[in-house]
């Protein structure tokens, strides 16, 4: 091999490895562990009574269960995205079973801007009627990092809003002043 093929090899060489990547991920969908924690009030008899609500209350609440009610270990609240897109899916995802059981709603993003790696965005998590749960909406700010394929691995951000849902027969507003949202490591891919 001469001096000058080498280079023009290796280079071609990267330019496929690199390259495969982005193909494996075009059009598929990753599933990501979404981790919710929302502080907030409702209207009590004679005052404001303080909530919490957590992505295991959110689960039940979109699968029509008890709020306080075990989930069972396979469910979990998610979040799938499609790789370079500005909406994802709000879900209830069966890591056994490895699919969506229940959609809760979208995560949008309204404005955004960009680094190498990150973004910091503004959008909203609108909640539809499903389960317990009714149409809300929460407002969001925070950070998404960002892999070198467009696919998004972490975002962190914090929600205030409304959430509307049916408790113990009863509908009821909470009212987030202060909530977080955040995500873990991938759980699948889905095509």
């Amino acid at each position: 091999m001469t001096k000058t093929k080498w280079p023009t090899q290796t280079m071609i060489l990267i330019t496929m490895m690199l390259a495969c990547p982005i193909a494996s991920h075009a059009g598929s969908k990753e599933v990501l562990p979404l981790r919710v924690t929302l502080r907030g009030g409702m209207q009590g008899d004679s005052a404001i009574e303080l909530v919490s609500m957590k992505s295991k209350n959110l689960v039940n609440a979109a699968m029509g269960r008890d709020l306080r009610d075990p989930v069972p270990r396979a469910l979990v609240l998610a979040l799938v995205h499609q790789c370079e897109k500005d909406e994802a899916q709000v879900v209830v995802f069966d890591r056994l079973a490895n699919k969506v059981v229940a959609t809760v709603g979208k995560l949008k993003i309204d404005a955004e801007a960009h680094g190498p790696a990150s973004q910091i965005l503004v959008g909203q998590m609108e909640i539809r009627d499903v389960g317990y749960l009714k149409g809300s909406k929460l407002a969001l700010a925070g950070k998404v990092i960002i892999s070198p394929v467009g696919c998004t691995t972490k975002i962190a951000a914090a929600a205030m809003g409304s959430l509307k849902l049916r408790d113990l027969g009863t509908d009821v507003t909470i009212i987030v002043p202060a909530g977080r949202l955040s995500t873990g490591r991938q759980l699948a891919t889905l095509p």
